[in-house]
């Protein structure tokens, strides 16, 4: 379809992994990934043979399972052998970028473990993929932004010792801020944005302000698909390959509506909406001020946020 796709992938990829062994607690992985910016680590055994992965969406799977056993994410006994995917699927660093999305394409993946004579080399994300499709964009995108303005506590109670993480309010562990588009935004400035913004995925909205989907790294590898043949980057709109359909949540609900909504629906992230209630519905001990939104999107559910895997597991890792 494009240039893009001759590049090799070391061209593109993430430089260097980060190992761990198989009997790695969960914990610590969650301080390991939050300490490299990371979302994911490579299982090694005893001889240095790759025996897997893991990922922040497998963390937060495990933490959910354990939860009736463990009070705390923390106090979880497993352990990277025993959460880890095993089928590491693999490109070496001069494969061509095409054949590496067509891998991630097939298997609805994120990643790729990058081998260099036959040792660990790096990792290639459908996030570096994005980056570099955005370079190719010539135009300023069209986006508007929703975010949380204020929202003060009047009793802190999340701050008191002893209160569980799982517990915690939706709005205290988000990332703040919402990056919508219009469903006729064009792919490559789709990229740009998720690159400059260093997000994951922006919301699609019509022309009336409705949100219809969203557009993730992953989403714009469908670009590279049969589906879209003949067709370049500069014809393809957000339209074209959005996620239909948005899962969202209160901001305002405990951390662990949120992943059980996420490993039930097997996703990596959540719109968080702030659910404008009635004056006597209003949680005690808190007060509202305004929430300012940039853009066309208006009504009772704001959004204000997005919760993700890797929010969840930097959580974890404080704790």
């Amino acid at each position: 379809m494009e240039s893009i796709e001759n590049k090799k992938v070391e061209e593109v990829m993430h430089h260097g992994v980060v190992t761990v062994t198989g009997d790695t607690y969960a914990k610590n992985m969650c301080k390991i990934m939050a300490e490299h910016h990371i979302s994911c680590v490579i299982v090694k055994d005893a001889n240095g043979k790759i025996t897997g992965v893991v990922s922040d969406t497998d963390i937060m799977r495990t933490f959910e399972k354990c939860k009736e056993k463990c009070k705390e994410p923390g106090d979880c006994p497993v352990k990277a052998g025993d959460m880890m995917t095993t089928n590491v699927i693999t490109v070496t660093a001069g494969d061509s970028l095409k054949h590496a999305i067509g891998l991630l394409n097939e298997n609805g993946i994120h990643r790729l473990l990058v081998l260099s004579g036959g040792n660990p080399a790096g990792i290639l994300s459908t996030s570096d993929i994005a980056k570099e499709i955005a370079k190719t964009s010539r135009e300023e995108p069209e986006a508007f932004y929703s975010r949380f303005e204020k929202y003060e506590r009047l009793d802190a109670a999340s701050e008191k010792s002893g209160v569980e993480v799982r517990k915690k309010k939706i709005y205290e562990v988000m990332t703040s801020g919402v990056i919508m588009v219009p469903i006729t935004a064009g792919i490559k400035e789709v990229s740009k944005i998720l690159s400059e913004k260093d997000i994951k995925g922006v919301v699609v909205i019509t022309d009336d302000g409705e949100m219809i989907g969203i557009v993730s790294d992953i989403d714009i590898l469908k670009a590279f698909t049969g589906e879209f043949e003949g067709r370049t980057l500069d014809e393809l709109i957000a339209g074209d390959v959005m996620t239909q359909g948005i899962e969202s949540i209160d901001h305002f609900r405990p951390l662990e509506d949120a992943a059980r909504i996420m490993n039930d629906k097997h996703i990596h992230r959540l719109l968080v909406l702030f659910e404008r209630p009635c004056e006597a519905s209003q949680p005690p001990g808190f007060k509202r001020k305004p929430i300012v939104t940039r853009g066309i999107v208006h009504g009772v559910n704001i959004p204000v946020g997005i919760l993700s895997a890797s929010d969840m597991v930097q959580e974890i890792a404080k704790s």
